[in-house]
């Protein structure tokens, strides 16, 4: 069985020189670091009100200001 990626926080957006990466069913397949930026929706800046940087290698589950994925609409 294949194991589940992390979850990221759903304010969490970030661009790339190839477009966006939220969304969709696999959100943060295939993230080109180099040319990503990020930012956090509740703060609008590259860090989320924590003061931490706003990236989805940190903003994930345990993190204090995480908001978990909210379940699609069938």
């Amino acid at each position: 069985m294949k194991p589940l990626p992390p979850l990221i926080c759903r304010m969490l957006r970030a661009k790339s020189g190839y477009g966006t990466t939220e969304g969709g069913e696999h959100p943060w397949r295939g993230i080109d670091s180099s040319t990503m930026n990020c930012w956090c929706l509740r703060t609008m800046d590259p860090s989320g009100p924590d003061e931490g940087l706003a990236h989805p290698s940190v903003c994930r589950e345990g993190r204090i200001c995480f908001a978990a994925p909210r379940e699609e609409a069938a």
